[in-house]
């Protein structure tokens, strides 16, 4: 009687250690396909980091040359007056 609850035990270990490696090889995948997407992410967040860069410095540079055609117009103004 003992011997096939050692053989019942041994099975149901066997089940349980199947089981949990399916569900590990589950999570690796996972794992896998989560860091898959993370670099997806972040070579996206970098692309947008670096268009927003470029678009900043486009502006300033817009910025500058308002301020630059202001000058102008304005000493053109003055220019014509006198």
């Amino acid at each position: 009687m003992e011997i096939k609850n050692v053989e019942l035990f041994n099975n149901i270990l066997s089940f349980n250690n199947e089981v949990l490696y399916y569900q590990i090889r589950e999570l690796e995948a996972k794992i896998k396909e989560l860091k898959s997407e993370n670099r997806s992410l972040k070579s996206d967040i970098d692309y947008l980091e670096c268009q927003n860069k470029v678009l900043r410095i486009n502006n300033e540079n817009l910025e500058s040359d308002i301020m630059d055609y202001k000058e102008r117009i304005k000493h053109i103004s003055q220019v014509l007056v006198e």
